[in-house]
């Protein structure tokens, strides 16, 4: 009764949160024991999207916190990322590991300090979009 307890009672939780380690678990371990493919991908994406639901939800609460990152670099300026609709600004003491490009997936973890903004820690780029080169064709050599 205490754990399912725990569990109804993380269900709203956001990083920061006391109960926000047991959600995490919960889903961790839901994602574990799917063993259909397809019904653990749609899965993932669910918990995704809740991750970008609870960073918008400490940004507008402007909560200090840590929290994980996950999403497609949308936009590449001085200092910013737009992640799946997040401004993440980057400091000289973020970690990039990987090459950064418009449409590639990143993963990591972000810094919340209260005040509205969100600062990469840690952000590793998964899947930059392979770069398609138009073939040439050699110029024709007279006959």
């Amino acid at each position: 009764i205490l754990a399912t307890g725990a569990l109804t009672a993380s269900a709203a939780a956001i990083p920061g949160d006391l109960l926000y380690g047991v959600k995490t678990a919960s889903e961790n371990v839901r994602v574990f024991f799917t063993w259909d493919a397809e019904e653990r991908a749609a899965l993932q994406e669910r918990y995704q999207a809740r991750r970008l639901d609870e960073a918008h939800a400490i940004i507008r609460e402007r909560r200090p916190a840590t929290l994980p990152l996950q999403g497609r670099i949308e936009q590449l300026t001085a200092g910013e990322w737009l992640v799946s609709g997040l401004t993440i600004t980057l400091t000289s003491d973020t970690l990039v590991e990987g090459s950064p490009a418009i449409g590639a997936r990143v993963e990591g973890r972000v810094r919340a300090p209260g005040d509205g903004r969100l600062i990469g820690q840690r952000l590793e780029v998964l899947d930059a979009p392979a770069v398609v080169v138009a073939p040439t064709t050699a110029p024709a050599s007279p006959p």
